[in-house]
């Protein structure tokens, strides 16, 4: 594990918000939370998530310098929000936490003592973003839209200063686990109980992508110098640990996530 001290601060200081919320109601448009968050939500939420966390600081160490504002969307459990806060960046961010009655009231309350704007609103309806910034991160949302992300984004990215960045994070389809889900005839699709039992709308993936409709998705947003690379997850069973550990060898189109970035040129130049 990489940035084991900031993973410790975040524990300490994240895992009993987690663990003091509401699951019954956060999770009734898809029910695998429940399920997932039974035993310990940070260790599911954040833990397992680690190599994404880990990829989004390298990636700012690199190329945002500190103190920089920064759009965080659909952030949910608000792990890289804090972190980017400690790391001295400027965040806000803005979530559907209506969604999901008041079971994140002691979150949102939390997040805004540390410093981070909460904003409570529908990105997919008539939301504006007032201000500038600097980077916007849309991390694990794309692929729980009902529909396209094209008027989503382009209307964030109008909000983007020049110069900015737009991070996409989404999982990648062809991953080297659903390849083999598939070849054994299993659905690569959520659960279908956890489906089944959710009310409408559905809350959980209804879309992923794989590194060919990254490319085509920042193409139709024209964005300058795009870049895409993968994100490599360790695993947390040993079937997940071997499949894993064979795909760390394969192309990255057999890795689990896809990372791209997108820049804003100085359109006024």
């Amino acid at each position: 594990m990489r940035y084991k001290a900031e993973f410790t601060k975040l524990e300490k200081a994240l895992a009993p918000v987690l663990a003091g919320l509401n699951y019954e109601k956060i999770s009734h448009s898809n029910r695998a939370i429940s399920r997932q968050a039974a035993i310990d939500p940070f260790e599911y939420f954040v833990a397992h998530e680690w190599a994404s966390c880990e990829s989004v600081l390298d990636w700012y160490k690199d190329n945002v310098p500190i103190g920089s504002k920064v759009l965080d969307i659909g952030t949910f459990t608000g792990a890289i929000p804090l972190l980017l806060t400690w790391e001295g960046y400027q965040v806000s961010t803005v979530e559907n936490y209506d969604l999901y009655s008041d079971g994140f009231d002691p979150l949102v309350t939390f997040l805004s003592d540390h410093g981070i704007t909460v904003t409570d609103d529908d990105i997919t309806s008539d939301y504006s973003v007032v201000e500038t910034f600097d980077v916007i991160q849309v991390l694990a949302v794309l692929e729980h839209l009902h529909g396209s992300p094209v008027k989503v984004l382009k209307n964030l990215k109008n909000s983007l200063s020049d110069g900015g960045h737009m991070l996409l994070t989404v999982p990648n389809q062809a991953r080297l686990g659903k390849r083999i889900q598939l070849l054994m005839g299993d659905s690569t699709m959520p659960e279908i109980s956890d489906y089944l039992n959710s009310t409408y709308p559905f809350s959980g993936h209804h879309r992923e992508y794989t590194f060919w409709e990254m490319e085509v998705l920042l193409s139709e947003l024209q964005f300058s110098s795009p870049v895409i690379s993968s994100i490599r997850y360790p695993g947390d069973t040993l079937a997940k640990k071997i499949v894993n550990a064979v795909a760390y060898f394969l192309p990255r189109t057999f890795h689990q996530m896809i990372f791209g970035v997108g820049s804003k040129g100085n359109e006024n130049a």
